[in-house]
C-alpha cells in the first residue's frame, strides 16, 4: 500500500529504574482528534480513556462536519474484561452521546448472521484513520493502560501526496468493506454518493455482515467492579504494595517491625498520655477546679477568647480530657460564651489535630494499621459527616486520636468538620447549660445541684441514644 513513505513511531513507556516515563501514544491521540476535518475512523478493542473520549467530544462540537465511526467488540472476551472495561466503556460512550453530537457519532461491533445463528466478530485490532490524510497502526487500545502503564507503540503514516491519501482511503474502505461483507470499492462508491460515514455505517450490510449499535446497559455499581476496574486499568503503575493492599485488603510482607508490634507501640504511646493525666503529678492540672481557676483567670485578661483557643489546641495535641476542658470553659465564662467558647476550641483544635494527620500522610497511618486501613477508608467515604458524627457520639479513641486518624484517612475536610459539628455541639450545649451546677456538686453538694446534675446526666445520655437512633433509621432507610 505504500512505497518510500515516512513514518513516525508512538511510544508508552512507564517509568521503570532509571527509564522515564514517555506518554507519545496519548500526544498523538491529542494530535490526530485535534488534526480531524471530516471523519476519524477507529477500530479498537478497549475504550475506556474519558480524556480521548473528551477530546473527540471536543472536536466534534468544533467541527460541525466531523463524524467518527468507533469498531469494537460487542462484549468482552473474558470475565476479566468485562468487570474491568465494561464500566469504562460505557463513561467513554457517555461522553459522545451528549445529544449535540450523538447523531454524528456510532459505536459500533461487527456481527454475521447465517439464517437463525448470529455470530459476534472480535475486533483486536488498533486502527486509526483520519480523513484521508493519516493512518495509525499499531499496539495501543483506547484505555488507561495503553496512555501510561503499558509498554505500547504505534506507527503513523502522514500522506503527503495524493497517491498516498487514496492508499489510506483504501484501506479504511478496506476495513469497512470487511464488517460489511463487501468490497473497498463498494464503499468508495457508496461514500461518492453519500460522503456521511455514520449513514454507511447504518446502510451498508451484504451477506449477512453488518456492523450494529453497541448498547452495554447500565453500569455495574457493586464495589467489587470498582476494585476490578481500578486494578486492571489504572493510568499509571500499581505497585505490590499498593495492589495488594487496595484490591484484597491484604498486604505484603515487609522488612522491619510488624503490624502488630507497630500497633501495640502507638497504643502504648496514647496509652500513657492517657494515664499520665491521672496517675501522674499532671493529674493535678486536669482537676476540675484547677482548670477553672485558670480559664477565670484567663477570662479576665483582654486577649482572653484567643488564649481559650489555644488551650484548646494544646490539650487536644496533648490528649487532655477535652470533657474537662469544655464543662470548666462554661464554669468560667458562664453558659452563652462558655457554649461558643468551647465549641470554637473544639472545632478549631480538631481542624488543626486533623492537619497534623493529613501533613503525617496515610502512609504513616498504612504502616502502624496495615491494609484494613483501606475496609476504614472505604466506609467512612461512603457518608463521611454520618461516619464522623457517629465516632463523636460514640467515642473509641481520645479527642486527639480520632482528629489523627481521621486526618491521615484521606477524610474530607469538609466532612470531618459537619461531621464533628453535628456530633459534639448537641453534648457542648448540654455541658455550656449546667456546666456551673456540675463544679457546685463537686465543690459544695447539695439536693438542688445534685438534681441538677441528674438531669445533665440524663440530657447527656439521652442526647446520643437518640442521634444515634436516627442515624440507625436514616441508615437503614438509605439502604
Amino acid at each position: 500500500d505504500f512505497f518510500d513513505a515516512e513514518a513516525g513511531i508512538a511510544r508508552t513507556q512507564p517509568p521503570f529504574e532509571k527509564l522515564e516515563a514517555v506518554h507519545e501514544v496519548q500526544q498523538l491521540f491529542y494530535d490526530s482528534i485535534g488534526a480531524a476535518e471530516n471523519t476519524i475512523y477507529i477500530e479498537n478493542q478497549f475504550l475506556s480513556s474519558i480524556p480521548l473520549a473528551a477530546a473527540l467530544a471536543k472536536r466534534l462540537r468544533k467541527r460541525p462536519r466531523l463524524e467518527v465511526v468507533i469498531v469494537t467488540p460487542a462484549s468482552h472476551a473474558s470475565w476479566l474484561e468485562a468487570s474491568s472495561m465494561r464500566n469504562g466503556r460505557i463513561r467513554f460512550m457517555r461522553e459522545l452521546m451528549q445529544h449535540d453530537i450523538a447523531e454524528r457519532v456510532r459505536v459500533v461491533a461487527p456481527e454475521v448472521r447465517d439464517g437463525n445463528r448470529t455470530m459476534r466478530i472480535m475486533v483486536h485490532s488498533k486502527v486509526m484513520v483520519v480523513d484521508d490524510r493519516l493512518l495509525r497502526v499499531g499496539s495501543a487500545n483506547l484505555n488507561n493502560r495503553s496512555m501510561g502503564t503499558d509498554t505500547e507503540c504505534d506507527i503513523v503514516f502522514e500522506a503527503r501526496h495524493a497517491d498516498e491519501r487514496e492508499a489510506i482511503s483504501a484501506i479504511r474502505n478496506q476495513l469497512i468493506g470487511h464488517h460489511c461483507g463487501t468490497r473497498a470499492e463498494a464503499v468508495a462508491a457508496a461514500l461518492a454518493e453519500n460522503p456521511s460515514l455514520v449513514a454507511l455505517t447504518d446502510q451498508l450490510a451484504a451477506n449477512g455482515h453488518r456492523l450494529r449499535p453497541i448498547d452495554d446497559g447500565r453500569a455495574d455499581g457493586n464495589e467489587w467492579a470498582v476494585y476490578v476496574e481500578r486494578i486492571a486499568d489504572p493510568e499509571r503503575p500499581i505497585g505490590a504494595e499498593e495492589f495488594t493492599g487496595s484490591a484484597i485488603d491484604t498486604g505484603v510482607q515487609q522488612r522491619g517491625l510488624s503490624s502488630t508490634v507497630k500497633v501495640c507501640l502507638a497504643g502504648l504511646v496514647v496509652l500513657a498520655l492517657v494515664m499520665a493525666w491521672h496517675l501522674t503529678p499532671l493529674s493535678d492540672l486536669a482537676q476540675p477546679e484547677t482548670v477553672r481557676n485558670a480559664l477565670e483567670w484567663i477570662a479576665t485578661t483582654p486577649w482572653g477568647p484567643l488564649v481559650v483557643l489555644a488551650v484548646f489546641v494544646v490539650a487536644s495535641v496533648l490528649l487532655f480530657p477535652v470533657t474537662v476542658l469544655i464543662a470548666a470553659t462554661a464554669a468560667a465564662f458562664g453558659p452563652w460564651l462558655g457554649f461558643a467558647y468551647a465549641a470554637a476550641g473544639s472545632l478549631l483544635s480538631a481542624l488543626i489535630s486533623f492537619g497534623i494527620g493529613a501533613l503525617i500522610g496515610s502512609r504513616t497511618l498504612t504502616d502502624v494499621l496495615g491494609p484494613r486501613l483501606n475496609r476504614i477508608r472505604r466506609g467512612v467515604r461512603k457518608k463521611g459527616v454520618l461516619a464522623v458524627a457517629v465516632i463523636r457520639l460514640v467515642p473509641i479513641a481520645p479527642f486527639g486520636v480520632v482528629n489523627l486518624v481521621a486526618g491521615a484517612s484521606q477524610i474530607r475536610a469538609l466532612d470531618f468538620v459537619l461531621g464533628t459539628a453535628v456530633g459534639m455541639l448537641p453534648g457542648i450545649a448540654v455541658l455550656a447549660a449546667v456546666g456551673h451546677q456540675i463544679f457546685e456538686v463537686l465543690m459544695e453538694p447539695s439536693l438542688k445541684s445534685l438534681l441538677w446534675l441528674t438531669l445533665a446526666l440524663a440530657a447527656w445520655i439521652a442526647l446520643p441514644v437518640g442521634l444515634q437512633a436516627l442515624v440507625s433509621k436514616y441508615s437503614s432507610e438509605s439502604s
